[in-house]
């Protein structure tokens, strides 16, 4: 799968930070992130790249859409 990075912004509620497959990693306003959507896949990569890159991160998980 190929990692997508950006910084796309979602006006006064989240940005998102980076995009794995159909897995969005958002940062809301207060700080917090969350792993949204995505296959169990796509979800084990956006992790493998939080261990990575956040280590001090750990990533609420959402309902998946």
């Amino acid at each position: 799968m190929e990692t997508r990075q950006r910084a796309g912004r979602h006006p006064g509620e989240w940005t998102l930070v980076a995009q794995f497959g159909e897995a969005r990693l958002i940062r809301h306003v207060s700080g917090s992130l969350q792993l949204r959507g995505g296959t169990p896949a796509d979800r084990a990569e956006a992790h493998d790249w939080i261990v990575r890159f956040l280590r001090q991160h750990r990533p609420k998980a959402a309902a998946r859409a």
